[in-house]
């Protein structure tokens, strides 16, 4: 689980360590308590754990929150400028950037994508879903994890490959084209995303293919 998910539980893993420190000085001391001792060392597990839960909330709000606020907020503009009206995206990171874009999302994980859920199901076990619902629906753009293409790996996939030959790769790659949408998106490697938009709709744009 990425780690950010585990702030809210910080909570409880202070209870436990509490409990474990105060074990621990029970194994160190005896059964003879010291009072002068529990309290010093009380305070100074309350004041470390302080200190980690504000360096928690300080890293955790500006990586990933105001990355995931920029950058999402970065593709979902150009999508709401550039996308037609009826375009559709097929991405993992649907919050901000189905909201800003307002297009049609197809979710990756199938939260709100029953119809992924479908081919998921049909191929268990496997990455092979994906690229069956590309060429099935078409999506107008496809926005993968910068190392998802290049290292042929879904990010939340089962490790065994987006293409399973060269002629998959080879038709995804006559079927869709990279997408520039941002200045500095390429500057963080694998934390950026990376976009596809279908060839067809990209000669309607009037976007020359080189």
């Amino acid at each position: 689980m990425t780690d950010w998910y585990y702030l809210p539980g910080f909570v409880s893993y202070f209870i436990v360590l509490g409990y474990l420190a105060d074990m621990a000085v029970i194994g160190y001391v005896g059964k003879r308590r010291n009072a002068g001792l529990d309290l010093a060392s009380s305070i100074v597990i309350v004041v470390l754990l302080f200190a980690l839960n504000v360096w928690g909330i300080d890293h955790w709000s500006k990586d990933p929150g105001e990355w995931f606020q920029a950058n999402h907020m970065q593709l979902g503009s150009w999508l709401s400028t550039h996308a037609p009206a009826r375009a559709s995206v097929l991405l993992e990171p649907i919050g901000y950037v189905g909201w800003k874009s307002k297009l049609q999302v197809h979710d990756v994980i199938g939260m709100v994508s029953p119809q992924v859920l479908e081919y998921r199901k049909r191929f268990p076990l496997t990455d092979a879903w994906f690229l069956r619902y590309v060429r099935d629906i078409l999506p107008s753009y496809i926005v993968f994890q910068r190392s998802e293409v290049s290292e042929n790996a879904l990010f939340l996939g089962c490790g065994d490959g987006i293409f399973k030959n060269k002629d998959e790769r080879l038709w995804f790659d006559t079927e869709y084209k990279e997408v520039e949408w941002g200045i500095g998106n390429r500057q963080r490697g694998s934390q950026y995303y990376t976009m596809y938009e279908r060839v067809d709709q990209r000669s309607m744009r009037g976007v020359s293919e080189e």
